[in-house]
């Protein structure tokens, strides 16, 4: 998703640093795949997955209803490869079965101009007359933002394009139900804790309906969130990295 002389000038800075005999370290199997096509089957790519790094929410943690409505939640810089398009056209048809339902995008605009995708959503949303149906919040402060994750009924991440996809733990730690689109670092870090939409506004529609109308299947998949969030803890981590880097020293 960046430009191409971009991905020249790193390539090429990455394949010199790593001269004939370095070592890659990446943090998903999908990376790991990604890079070996550029870098070829002769480098040794390992995979280490990150930690969350994050608390759980405590069940009593009184934090106050930002939005007076049912709402499915998004937080992440407004990218085209972020894939909101998705999300708003997905969102769009929920409406018409949940009218009382609002969608929260929480993030600021992406940092360069042929990334950012702000003004085109706020086109979209205009043309299908969902100005008072979808809330840009643009940066919030902590405070708000566990606010967001504690009270929304779901969390839906469409994206075209991660290397990992932190969001999906992090909803985890809040306890939210997650759906994805079928990208390969989501599904890797979600695997059978999320719910998988295809990636149509119909099929992602249909997915939040069912998430929105199925109590004890937002409490399964958040109960199973939490289960997969104890795969990314700092302790798994760095036994990862201490089991790479004894191989790389002998």
């Amino acid at each position: 998703h960046y430009h191409p002389l971009w991905l020249k000038y790193y390539l090429t800075f990455l394949k010199r640093g790593l001269g004939e005999e370095g070592q890659v370290v990446t943090i998903t199997e999908f990376s790991k795949d990604r890079l070996s096509r550029h870098l070829g089957p002769t480098t040794k790519i390992d995979v280490a997955w990150p930690s969350s790094n994050l608390p759980t929410l405590p069940k009593d943690n009184d934090l106050p209803k930002l939005v007076g409505f049912p709402y499915f939640l998004h937080v992440g810089v407004l990218e085209k490869r972020k894939n909101l398009f998705l999300l708003v056209e997905a969102f769009s048809l929920l409406v018409k079965d949940q009218p009382h339902y609002k969608l929260v995008l929480v993030g600021q605009r992406g940092p360069r101009i042929t990334l950012d995708d702000h003004d085109d959503l706020v086109n979209l949303i205009q043309k299908l007359k969902l100005d008072d149906k979808i809330i840009l919040t643009g940066h919030v402060e902590f405070s708000a933002l566990q606010s967001y994750y504690k009270h929304a009924i779901g969390y839906v991440f469409p994206s075209k394009n991660e290397g990992f996809g932190l969001p999906v733990l992090e909803a985890f730690a809040y306890g939210l139900p997650v759906i994805i689109t079928p990208q390969g670092a989501l599904m890797e870090v979600g695997g059978d804790a999320v719910l998988i939409a295809e990636s149509n506004p119909y099929d992602l529609s249909k997915k939040m309906l069912q998430l929105s109308e199925d109590e004890n299947l937002r409490t399964t998949l958040a109960l199973a969130g939490s289960k997969r969030l104890k795969e990314f803890t700092p302790e798994k981590f760095f036994i990862s990295l201490k089991d790479i880097f004894k191989q790389i020293h002998s």
